[in-house]
């Protein structure tokens, strides 16, 4: 038996869709008997009031699809209807895509689809598959057209020409969002240049070669060859990290099973983090990028909360369960500000642990090879540390402490370009606008692009995530050209700018969990200082 906040769910808009709509219509007509909530099958069993706890129990799924072809043209209203029967269905230029069956097989995770259910994804679709996953493979999918959406009543009764205004807007910004796509797609712009890649090859192998070369250079003082071989794996795994992002996107060889390889070679093998547990998690990050229900990389209560709005707990349809904002959370998160950089020193630690829970625990497409690779990591990391690194235990705990600590600056490089951002509450707006809203971008001179390994660039990355990383500071002008053309913002600040924006932003929150708890004293401390 679970439960679940309804409030929450039909305050929820970014589930969207015909599918929320008729849940929303269920639950406030007192309706028993809905087959389906959070694209799963259950009915629901008590709803007396919008407002309180549903209890809901699993029921067994009933399809009723009929046949159809690619041009059989279908009604919103059986859109709705089969989707509450359990199938999943995507929609892409009116195209409906019946991936019910084929959903646990998706490289991007089972999710993705689920929360895509009934939507218009399009856009999205367009920039994370290659070519040839469009023309090949999605029409042995496609299960007819979805006919012209009249606009439903009580939508109609509150439109104006400014709503009707925006849209044509939004409808613009997807056209020539879509036409910059096909301009780099024309012009080579995906093609990997594999002498990038040879060089980084080299730089890692240098890298590992040097930090067992000192580990065993004995007439060394040995806390100079912790410290020193230490950093030599600090920066092999700051930079194979990169590489390994890069696979996870298909933006390597673009050919998944061997992108797969190079993600599991680098991520799990020799990184100790499972490539399938990241790419669960950073797909449905870069889909619904800082969106309050659905982004995992904006859910960490109780130890940071992104946004005000997240003050309040929140339902999280990621984890499938309820973040609290409790007496926990309020002692942090008021502290935020202050933890953020010693939470990003050993944030490394948090993905060892739930590579392992992910290992354990889900159905991953790669989970007998992540395995091995897991228990490979740490069959040669733990050799190393017990017969390679010198000196007593606390020189083996330095080494290991400087090694995965000074890690801290990737994840500070990874949440700097979010965590100062808007957290979006609706997925309304088209794919491109939310990007440039929800990302940041850093500023930094070409010779400095190592260092960053391509997440200087966030929002370029966000809006053509294939993209190969040498390619990216080649087509910010036009990005920031098409910003421009529809009155959007491309945001981009120096490194240090970032980080004291995240910082303040971070403290304008924690101010606000010390104003909720004492909001009199608070306010008399603002006044004063006014």
């Amino acid at each position: 038996m679970a439960t679940r906040r309804i409030d929450t769910i039909l305050r929820s808009d970014h589930l969207g869709g015909p599918y929320h709509r008729a849940l929303c219509r269920a639950i406030k007509n007192q309706y028993d008997g809905f087959p389906k909530i959070l694209n799963q099958s259950w009915r629901v069993k008590m709803a007396v009031d919008i407002n309180l706890v549903t209890t809901v129990e699993p029921v067994k799924r009933v399809h009723t699809m009929k046949k159809s072809n690619k041009n059989t043209v279908w009604t919103r209203q059986r859109l709705e209807e089969e989707i509450a029967n359990g199938r999943l269905l995507v929609l892409a230029q009116d195209r409906v895509y019946d991936v019910t069956k084929w959903a646990d097989h998706h490289p991007g995770g089972r999710m993705v689809l689920e929360k895509l259910n009934g939507m218009e994804s399009w856009d999205m679709m367009s920039v994370m598959h290659p070519g040839e996953v469009i023309t090949k493979k999605m029409p042995h999918y496609c299960v007819g057209v979805l006919e012209d959406d009249e606009v439903e009543l009580e939508t109609a009764s509150s439109s104006s020409s400014s709503s009707d205004s925006g849209d044509v807007q939004n409808l613009k910004i997807s056209e020539d969002y879509q036409k910059l796509n096909k301009f780099l797609s024309e012009n080579g712009y995906f093609e990997t240049g594999y002498h990038f890649y040879a060089k980084m090859a080299v730089a890692l192998i240098t890298l590992v070669a040097a930090g067992f070369t000192i580990l065993l250079q004995s007439s060394w003082n040995e806390w100079v060859r912790v410290v020193l071989s230490g950093l030599c794996f600090a920066a092999y795994w700051h930079q194979s990290s990169f590489i390994a992002h890069d696979a996870g996107h298909n933006a390597i060889t673009h050919i998944l099973k061997y992108d797969r390889v190079i993600g599991v070679l680098l991520g799990d093998c020799f990184g100790g983090v499972s490539i399938g547990w990241w790419k669960s998690t950073h797909n449905m990050h870069h889909i619904f990028t800082n969106d309050a229900g659905l982004d995992p990389d904006h859910q960490h209560l109780p130890v940071f909360a992104i946004d005000k709005c997240l003050l309040k707990g929140y339902w999280s349809g990621f984890h499938e369960r309820q973040f609290v904002f409790d007496l926990a959370s309020s002692l942090i998160v008021r502290l935020q500000h202050i933890l953020y950089y010693p939470v990003m020193a050993v944030a490394r630690f948090n993905l060892f642990a739930q590579s392992f829970i992910f290992l354990a625990t889900k159905q991953s497409p790669m989970r007998k090879l992540e395995t091995f690779g897991i228990a490979f990591f740490w069959l040669w990391y733990g050799l190393t540390l017990y017969y390679i690194v010198p000196g007593t235990i606390w020189h083996k705990f330095a080494f290991m402490v400087i090694g995965n600590c000074t890690m801290g600056i990737l994840h500070i490089q990874i949440t700097l370009s979010h965590f100062g951002m808007p957290v979006l509450t609706s997925a309304d707006d088209p794919f491109a606008k939310r990007m440039l809203a929800t990302s940041m971008d850093i500023d930094c001179p070409e010779w400095l692009d190592w260092f960053h390994g391509g997440l200087q660039f966030q929002t370029l990355h966000h809006l053509f995530p294939r993209l190969p990383r040498h390619r990216l500071r080649e087509v910010q002008g036009m990005v920031d050209e098409f910003a421009t053309s529809h009155g959007l913002v491309y945001k981009h600040m120096t490194f240090p700018r970032g980080n004291a924006h995240v910082l303040g932003h971070l403290k304008e929150v924690a101010d606000q969990v010390k104003l909720m708890a004492n909001p009199v004293n608070e306010l008399s401390k603002h006044q004063k200082s006014l």
